[in-house]
Formats: C-alpha cells, structure tokens, sequence
C-alpha cells in the first residue's frame, strides 16, 4: 500500500512523538516521492532531521531526490546527513558540484558554503590538516564579509577557527 504525503507525515509525526524512531525507514519505504509537494518534503526531512535520524534523513532525501525532485534545500539535507554521519569526502563531492551551481543564489550559496566550511572543519579536526583549516576559514569568511545568508553562523564558525589557528601557530 502507497501512503500519500498527508498520510505520511501524520504517520511519521505520531511515530516520532511516541518515541517509536525505528519506524522511520519503514514508513518512508512506503511512500511514492513523486506525490510529494516541496512543502510536504520540507517537513518530512525536517521531522527526520529534528530526531538526528540521519541514515533515515539520507535515505528519504536520496527517495526524494531520485524521483526527479531537483530542489537545492533536498540535495543539501542530503549533503548534512553524510557530514552527519562522518561521510565527509562523500558530501564534499556533492557540495562542490551544488556550489558551482548556486553560487549565486541568496538563500543556497552560503547554506551550501557553510556546510563546505563544516566539512572541512571536520577534516582538520579528524586529521589536523591545516589546508583543511585554510579551506573552511575561506568558505565561512566569504558570506560572513558579505553579510550573505545568516552569516552570524559564518561568522562564529570564522572567529572560531581563527583562534584555533592562532593557538595552533598556524598561517592563514
């Protein structure tokens, strides 16, 4: 049996208010994406994401993704479940491609550019690469400059690694 958007996000809602997490996959295996509104995906990955289900997150995202849903904000909760779950060269792959593509856009370019700067954020703390560290102070640095998206985030993520570079001696 298909459920339908309505159904589903019911559905996964009551199952997540009831402590019942496991049931995330299940529900979502039982859905035709290509019914689904952007509103109606919007929530879905929101309720996922919320619960920190993130194999679900990636799972639901890829679903709405492959069934020809080409909206930036699905690909990059896609991008955040692997960042998420330590996949890191995975998502910097995808980023990077989404990045040439949305450079420009207002809203995507400096969600896109944060996570860039999140991910190397995580390699140089994985492996205290200091081009890792160069790189994601150059990816937050741009829209904190800018003042673009909400560039507060930038800007913490910025000063942050900033004094961790200054404590560690290195260059920028």
């Amino acid at each position: 049996v298909v459920m339908g958007p309505k159904q589903y996000l019911t559905e996964l809602d009551s199952a997540f208010e009831q402590y019942r997490f496991g049931e995330a996959r299940a529900l979502t295996d039982q859905i035709d994406p290509t019914t689904f509104g952007l509103p109606q995906i919007k929530k879905a990955l929101r309720l996922i994401r919320r619960k920190r289900l993130l194999a679900d997150l990636e799972h639901a995202a890829s679903l709405f993704s492959m069934a020809g849903k080409d909206n930036p904000l699905i690909r990059r909760q896609w991008c955040q479940s692997l960042l998420d779950q330590g996949r890191v060269l995975q998502a910097l792959a995808a980023l990077n491609l989404m990045s040439q593509k949305y450079a420009n856009d207002p809203v995507e370019g400096p969600e896109i550019r944060g996570l860039i700067g999140r991910a190397y954020k995580q390699l140089f703390v994985a492996n205290g690469d200091e081009e890792s560290l160069r790189t994601a102070i150059g990816a937050y640095r741009f829209d904190w400059e800018r003042r673009q998206g909400d560039h507060r985030w930038h800007g913490v993520n910025l000063v942050s690694l900033l004094s961790r570079a200054k404590r560690d001696g290195i260059s920028i």
